[in-house]
């Protein structure tokens, strides 16, 4: 019989080459606890916390509501971005890109209203590298990203873990010029902190630089 729960809301695609063995693992040393996964925008996260329906968000910082809720947050890695070109691109094979010589195309990236501070970030590493990057599309999931980038659509900019995807119409290039670091972070409220959430938060600890090393873009 469960005997305690975990709700986590995650970020499917950039948790899921180490959450599965992690939440295993976790299971294995508390067989009672029943473990939720949810997919939720950042919007819905807030609310939830505020609503107490979730224990710990996987995705990326909600920066502007976490002070206000007392949610801890703790680095688990930092992405980096790269172009979604299409395999018929005539630069799709090329080891980097400099923005530059993309600046008369269409670009798609991630919805605004879903990461405000990272689109944003973004499009003034591009600026800053000669580029104002003209948006064609937003779309809110990596595979609808692809898909278009696919279609010829545009160029695409995403994470890194989007390489993971399976596509065979796309190409994923690096991207010279723009630094811009991509987190995701185990946030959480700690005061107080129930069992099974401290539980799960120091196995996350426990396995953070083996994790670091598993996502690593190198």
């Amino acid at each position: 019989m469960k005997q305690g729960s975990l709700a986590l809301v995650i970020s499917a695609q950039r948790v899921r080459i180490f959450l599965p063995d992690l939440v295993r693992q976790h299971s294995v040393s508390h067989p009672n606890v029943q473990v939720t996964l949810l997919d939720l925008t950042v919007h819905g996260q807030q609310q939830a916390f505020k609503n107490n329906d979730i224990d710990i968000a996987l995705t990326s910082p909600i920066s502007d509501a976490a002070q206000p809720m007392g949610l801890k947050t703790e680095l688990i890695y930092n992405d980096e971005f790269v172009l979604v070109l299409p395999q018929d691109h005539h630069l799709a094979n090329v080891p980097s890109i400099a923005p530059i010589v993309l600046r008369d195309s269409t670009f798609i990236v991630f919805k605004r209203e879903e990461a405000v501070g990272l689109y944003e970030q973004t499009l003034n590493a591009f600026k800053a590298a000669g580029v104002t990057p003209v948006i064609s599309s937003q779309p809110r999931s990596m595979q609808t990203l692809l898909v278009e980038v696919g279609a010829g659509l545009g160029i695409g900019i995403a994470p890194h873990c989007i390489k993971r995807l399976v596509s065979n119409t796309c190409a994923f290039v690096k991207i010279n010029d723009v630094s811009v670091s991509i987190p995701l972070v185990a946030q959480y409220k700690h005061s107080p902190m129930s069992p099974t959430v401290s539980s799960f938060v120091n196995l996350l600890a426990e396995r953070k630089s083996e994790i670091q090393r598993l996502v690593s873009p190198q």
